[in-house]
């Protein structure tokens, strides 16, 4: 056979290529895209990095994306949380008032919102303990299991020279959970302000048993066996100075009386 037959053979056994009516090639023909991920709507965008700014300890930008994002929805509790975690974060509790106040009037059965407002009214700049502990009540009516809220309640009851009511709260977080050294620290110094250093020792030595470098468990440990050093002194004196007074007290009187 000669060549051009050749060719004209194997041209035939070709797939001829697919055409599109007008002449095109058939869009059918060629191999799919990749369909295109939407983006999400930018009130996302704005939270997303909102939410990875404040993880990120960047306050002052998880502020600002916080604003963005109550900019496209003002209604939207998320940013309004996240933007009074940034505030309080930043020092300024004064303005960490108004988004949790509102937050908690848009959702009244978010623990986190009430929280943060108890949290508010702690600061500082506002030291407003008994509104604190109205939220911080009601945060853990929503959420009894917090061991945030029952922190924060604490908190405000000691503030309030409540201390017997602010162990209780923490002998509650304690009980749901018995591993947190933070609560046992919390407890350690609740005892040492009632001057019970019995107790306050063993909720030292608790939270030193589950981490021996914890520097709050450490600088109470240091404060309680200071002052049990200051008891040991006092008593002894006492047992020095007391019956020395008695007897020269006795001795003066005897002396009057020999003289007479």
């Amino acid at each position: 056979m000669n060549l051009p037959l050749c060719l004209l053979v194997a041209g035939l056994w070709q797939a001829p290529a697919a055409s599109a009516p007008d002449g095109g090639v058939d869009a059918s023909s060629q191999s799919p895209a990749d369909p295109e991920v939407p983006a999400p709507p930018p009130i996302e965008q704005a939270l997303r990095q909102c939410r990875e700014a404040l993880r990120a300890g960047l306050f002052e930008r998880a502020l600002s994306e916080c604003n963005a994002a109550l900019r496209l929805d003002p209604n939207r509790v998320e940013a309004m949380l996240t933007k009074t975690r940034a505030l309080l974060a930043l020092g300024d509790g004064r303005s960490a008032l108004a988004p949790a106040r509102m937050a908690t009037s848009l959702a009244p059965d978010s623990a986190e919102a009430f929280l943060l407002l108890g949290q508010a009214y702690l600061h500082d700049l506002n030291q407003d303990y008994p509104r604190a502990e109205e939220a911080l009540r009601k945060a853990a009516e929503l959420d009894p299991v917090s061991r945030d809220v029952r922190l924060a309640l604490a908190k405000a009851l000691s503030f309030q020279k409540r201390v017997e009511e602010a162990i209780a709260e923490l002998r509650l977080a304690h009980e749901r959970h018995p591993d947190d050294t933070a609560v046992m620290v919390k407890l350690a110094e609740s005892y040492y302000v009632l001057r019970k250093l019995d107790l306050a020792e063993r909720y030292i030595q608790e939270a030193l048993e589950k981490n021996p470098a914890d520097p709050d468990a450490l600088r109470v440990q240091e404060q309680v066996r200071s002052r049990q050093s200051y008891n040991f002194w006092v008593i002894l004196l006492a047992a020095i100075i007391i019956p020395s007074l008695w007897f020269g007290i006795r001795w003066l009187k005897r002396g009057r009386v020999v003289k007479e």
